[in-house]
């Protein structure tokens, strides 16, 4: 009852003390509003998303030419804030003070008008450093946080100089040039007067300073000058600038626009919100007469197949494909010992979980102590999810220029050292949303902007066609299964170097069946990453007749550990390779599942009070635990109250429901593993996971400090243990499991 009270009542008093403000001060909160709603919408997007908290983390990386407009950026939002607030306070601040009494020497409402923008601008400074305070926790670097700080400190200090300081300025600077020149003096003077306030109230601009036009002017077409950039080149824009600048001169170039549409509208006696509403119905207009984010093909490049013929000709069959890899392994082993067969699950996760999977297929060679060609020979498939199949795709591409193991780890490690971000963060401020309104004429939207960025950043190998990598007896390299979701029935869409027929992938869809024709390797890990809002869902069309096929979003939606791909495959292949030979342990399946979640990272010796809500210890199990339910500890569950979940529930349920998928179907992977150490059946299992002890963002760029952590996650939460298992697993007469 207290706490309902407290509660209560605190909320009554917040509500009051609002409609209060707005009553005496409502001149002013309407005309801050514009300003306002882009700093909300801001904060909501730097701190509020996972991807916006990464930005901080792209500086972190960025040169010296991205810390310049950082800088830049940094100062052009908040002048752009404290002028759009400003602009329109001063003309209802006017019309305000006719219905005041007159009297005393003080002008009412004054410092509020001075300085409401003032410190609205200086928020954006705010932001800045809260930006980094997140990417220093994230593991950045002290020193370049520490050095960006006082970038950030000196760029304010900036701000207040100008915005504060700039009519003692002019002063000065007038007293010494009336002399010398008094007419420039008297034009100088009338260009910064602002005239008698308008006669009717709200209006904007008649008898505004001629200064304050031009300043305004200068915002504006710096937003349209980076927007005609980003309409050329997304990618250079990206490289040029970075993310946060991007950011924040969006922000800055958004709300100028805002306040030109007020202006604009103004004069038609429109108020600013039902403008807005009239844009909003004419881009929802728009987007039912055209399709704007088509999943890329690779029509045009050498090597690409077009037809569903050529396709299925293209791919084996998994009893082919499983029959070719054991052709060709069976040599690498001692006749009468089985054949070590990995499979691969790795999980999404963005950035963070291409770059764990690549630090951990780049140790393994090494751990079990084979060169990159046996290893790659060994490795019957991948099955990726998200950023999984990101970086599988990025060691898939570069793997054929390089012969040792360990050249291509450090190859595909360097690539992954990108700021993927800043060209899709490019396109989407700056051409997708203006697209929302305007026709189609070739610009390249973030969806593409970001597969670009994936292959300037691995090289041509990116760019190819998903089929040129389809491995073959002679010359054998890992099969690749990369799952997306299938927006309209929620099935999953792979596509895979093997036909995804019914049997055994059941209820799925093969990508390549749906549209007819291959597609990129950047395109086809992009589909499997496609997460909220950054990157678009992908219109699947037929290739020949442009029909629709439905629209593809992240495989995470469906199931984000790649686990059930891996699980139908390995029972068809071992069924094929059983069926072929007529032995149960003619191979030795190795299984790795690389998850890539550090709120349900592993829990090894070094956490062994870590809490397990999610149950993982299941996957290292095999029989050892208590018979029963899953245990479930509410102590330390903390969710007993939380704010707005009868309105939440729904999301925070869906979002709940779909890690635990991916958490079932991975521990499915491991009961198959002990089933068959159960029957005395050669098998292995291991489990590779991120700790809790450092929480790497979630985003297209990382952080040194975020990359050494993750590269640091081999030696912590049972990462050691999975690579002893999977050690053993190429030993002399060892199954073992993890």
């Amino acid at each position: 009852m207290v706490g309902w009270a407290i509660g209560f009542g605190g909320a009554l008093f917040l509500i009051a003390a609002v409609a209060v403000g707005y009553r005496t001060h409502r001149w002013l909160v309407r005309s801050v509003a514009p300003a306002t709603a882009v700093l909300v919408l801001g904060g909501v997007v730097l701190f509020g998303t996972a991807q916006g908290r990464d930005l901080g983390s792209a500086l972190l990386v960025a040169d010296f030419g991205q810390r310049f407009w950082f800088a830049a950026a940094l100062l052009y939002w908040a002048l752009a804030t404290w002028h759009n607030a400003r602009f329109p306070l001063d003309r209802a601040h006017a019309q305000w003070l006719v219905g005041q009494p007159s009297g005393g020497e003080a002008i009412p409402g004054d410092r509020r008008r001075s300085w409401t923008p003032r410190l609205l601008g200086g928020l954006v400074f705010v932001f800045a450093l809260a930006h980094l305070g997140l990417a220093w926790m994230g593991g950045g670097d002290f020193g370049d946080v520490l050095l960006l700080g006082g970038m950030v400190l000196a760029v304010a200090a900036l701000y207040a100089t100008l915005v504060v300081f700039r009519r003692p300025l002019g002063r000065w600077i007038n007293a010494r040039l009336r002399p010398r020149s008094p007419r420039l003096a008297r034009g100088l003077d009338a260009g910064f007067s602002a005239g008698s306030p308008a006669a009717e109230p709200g209006q904007l601009t008649r008898r505004t300073a001629l200064s304050t036009k031009v300043a305004f002017l200068g915002f504006f077409l710096v937003g349209f000058l980076l927007l005609g950039m980003a309409w050329s080149d997304p990618l250079g824009v990206g490289q040029r600038f970075g993310s946060m600048a991007l950011g924040f001169f969006a922000f800055g170039g958004f709300l100028s626009g805002l306040v030109l549409l007020w202006v604009v509208t103004e004069r038609w006696g429109w108020p600013l919100p039902v403008a807005v509403a009239s844009l909003l119905f004419v881009s929802l207009a728009v987007s039912s007469t055209r399709h704007y984010h088509p999943v890329r093909d690779c029509a045009g490049a050498a090597g690409c197949l077009v037809g569903r013929q050529a396709l299925e000709a293209a791919r084996p069959t998994v009893d082919q494909a499983a029959l070719a890899w054991y052709g060709q392994a069976r040599e690498l082993v001692p006749e009468g010992e089985p054949v070590p067969m990995i499979f691969v699950a790795t999980a999404g996760g963005g950035l963070r979980a291409a770059y764990w999977t690549a630090v951990v297929l780049g140790a393994l060679p090494g751990e079990i102590g084979l060169d990159l060609e046996r290893f790659e020979r060994h490795t019957f498939a991948i099955s990726g999810v998200s950023g999984g199949s990101v970086g599988a795709a990025f060691r898939t591409a570069m793997a054929p220029g390089h012969e040792d193991a360990g050249t291509l780890d450090a190859a595909v490690r360097d690539a992954l050292d990108a700021d993927f971000l800043a060209p899709t963060v490019a396109s989407l401020a700056f051409v997708d949303l203006p697209s929302w309104i305007l026709p189609k004429v070739g610009q390249t939207t973030r969806g593409e902007a970001l597969e670009l960025a994936f292959e300037d950043a691995a090289g041509a190998g990116l760019a190819a066609p998903f089929l040129s990598f389809v491995p073959s007896e002679a010359a054998w390299r890992p099969l690749l299964l990369l799952n997306a979701t299938h927006q309209e029935t929620g099935r999953r869409v792979i596509a895979g170097h093997v036909r995804i027929d019914r049997d055994p992938f059941l209820d799925s869809f093969d990508m390549h069946e749906l549209t007819g024709i291959d597609l990129p390797l950047s395109t086809a890990a992009h589909n499997s990453a496609r997460f909220s809002y950054v990157s678009p869902a992908g219109r699947l069309a037929d290739h020949a007749t442009d029909e629709g096929r439905g629209w593809v979003i992240d495989g995470g939606y469906f199931e984000n550990f790649a686990a059930l791909t891996t699980l139908q495959l390995a029972r068809a292949a071992l069924s094929a390779i059983r069926a072929e030979t007529g032995r149960d342990d003619a191979v030795l399946p190795v299984f790795i599942q690389i998850s890539s979640d550090p709120a349900i990272g592993g829990g090894g010796a070094d956490e062994a009070s870590a809490r397990d809500l999610a149950g993982l210890a299941e996957l290292r199990a095999c029989g050892t635990l208590p018979a029963g339910a899953l245990a479930h500890d509410p102590a330390l569950d903390g969710q007993d109250f939380l704010a707005g979940n009868q309105v939440l529930a729904p999301l925070r349920g869906i979002l709940g429901s779909r890690a635990a998928h991916g958490i079932t179907a991975s521990k499915e992977l491991a009961n198959f593993a002990c089933a068959r150490e159960a029957q005395g059946w050669p098998v292995s299992y291991a489990h590779f996971a991120m700790c809790r002890t450092a929480n790497p963002p979630l985003g297209w760029v990382l952080s040194a400090g975020a990359r050494d952590a993750i590269e640091g996650y081999l030696e912590k939460c049972g990462n050691r243990d999975a690579l002893a298992a999977t050690r053993a697993a190429f030993g002399p007469g060892s199954p073992a499991t993890d």
